[in-house]
């Protein structure tokens, strides 16, 4: 036990700074002490604390990047699965075992992402509901695409054709889609993809 210089109370040794001038090894003040007083001390001198850290900043600046991603480094997991679980709901073992189930890739095209680099989590904006994870091209082509299936239907035709060849009717559009995915795999009267449910099996994964 050690009585504080300031405060005068009686608090264990775990209650201050360790200083190898002090006669048993600590400083005479208990570290609340110690912290109000330091505290106060840069409310004083703010503007000369500002400066005096961004002159070495300025004269360090191999350090100062060294440190800073050292500090993403280490954060990185951290802000990673917060943001996963507070946008949608999901921990980074989920990620993890969903990332598991589509062989690494993407759940679209197959590719793989980056060192440093992971999917984007796909999800139906009306919903909510996590659909699979999701290249960057991929991603963003479906938000292009508005995420709507008859504009998609419309483009596959495109490219196939060169021209516009869909009727206009939205049921026939509609039953184009359907058709495409009994095709792929998916079975006869199943969701159609990304709207209502995941993808049919045979059709996550498939490479463009």
């Amino acid at each position: 036990m050690k009585r504080c210089s300031k405060c005068g109370e009686l608090k264990p040794l775990t209650a201050f700074y360790p200083q190898k001038t002090g006669r048993d090894g600590y400083r005479a003040d208990c570290k609340a002490c110690f912290k109000a007083r330091a505290k106060q001390w840069h409310v004083k001198n703010r503007e000369r604390v500002i400066a005096r850290v961004k002159a070495w900043q300025q004269a360090n600046p191999e350090r100062v990047k060294a440190t800073r991603q050292a500090a993403r480094a280490r954060r990185g997991p951290i802000d990673r699965d917060a943001r996963l679980r507070r946008v949608f709901g999901l921990s980074s073992d989920d990620y993890a075992a969903m990332l598991a189930e589509q062989g690494g890739g993407c759940a679209l095209c197959g590719r793989t992402p980056p060192p440093g680099r992971s999917l984007h989590v796909d999800h139906n904006h009306e919903t909510g509901a996590v659909r699979g994870l999701l290249c960057f091209r991929c991603n963003a082509g479906i938000g292009q695409f508005r995420e709507d299936k008859l504009r998609l239907a419309d483009a596959i035709v495109y490219l196939a054709r060169g021209r516009r060849a869909l009727e206009p009717n939205r049921a026939e559009r509609e039953l184009f889609v359907d058709q495409v995915c009994e095709l792929v795999g998916g079975p006869e009267g199943s969701p159609l993809v990304g709207i209502d449910g995941p993808a049919p099996k045979g059709l996550e994964g498939t490479p463009e």
